[in-house]
């Protein structure tokens, strides 16, 4: 229900904002035209300030007192680790983890309840590899680490009902592709929900 005058107004707004819409897209358009010639420049401050925000994060981040200087070797050794997200957020009592990964010992079998922290750890242990490779500190007593050339991730899988396959077949496929590309020099980070079917 509405009356001439409602309807009068209406019809004013529409006219108003119709008009609003072309006067902006007429200044927006001359306003991407005068800035079309510095898009090279913008992209190299785009990438300058991410590169600057980088290394600023890092340098912060190193100089908590928790942190210690990673170094590098051929194993990897962590003494009183901690996940650095939960770390930097404050959670109370994260527990402290110790890592060794050698030539002879270098596959962990991680067990335990859902929601204990498995994920956590394994997530710990590459965020940690990555940051020390970046030449970041680590939030730990001691570490030492190998150097790698490729990270393989592979935490939690569904099942894919457009291509036809199972939660199974997926991790199989996603082993055989990490078994084909792994070198000497790689981390593989896995994680597998065995099923007991009895």
């Amino acid at each position: 229900m509405t009356t001439n005058a409602l309807a009068t107004l209406n019809q004013q707004c529409k006219i108003a904002c119709e008009e609003l819409h072309l006067m902006s897209n007429v200044l927006l358009h001359d306003l991407l035209q005068s800035v079309r010639e510095y898009i090279g420049c913008l992209f190299q401050l785009s990438a300058d300030i991410a590169e600057l925000d980088l290394v600023t994060s890092l340098a912060q981040v190193s100089s908590l007192p928790t942190y210690t200087r990673p170094s590098f070797g051929s194993k990897l050794e962590l003494i009183d680790s901690r996940h650095p997200v939960m770390d930097v957020l404050g959670f109370d009592g994260p527990v402290p983890n110790n890592v060794n990964a050698s030539i002879p010992q270098n596959l962990c079998i991680i067990s335990g309840p859902n929601m204990s922290g498995k994920s956590t750890y394994l997530k710990q242990i590459v965020l940690l590899h990555v940051m020390a490779q970046l030449g970041c500190f680590v939030p730990a007593k001691e570490a030492m680490f190998r150097i790698t050339d490729l990270i393989f991730c592979k935490i939690a899988i569904r099942d894919d009902i457009e291509c036809n396959a199972s939660t199974f077949a997926l991790e199989v496929s996603t082993i055989g592709t990490i078994s084909f590309n792994v070198g000497s020099r790689a981390l593989v980070h896995c994680t597998w929900c065995i099923e007991d079917y009895r």
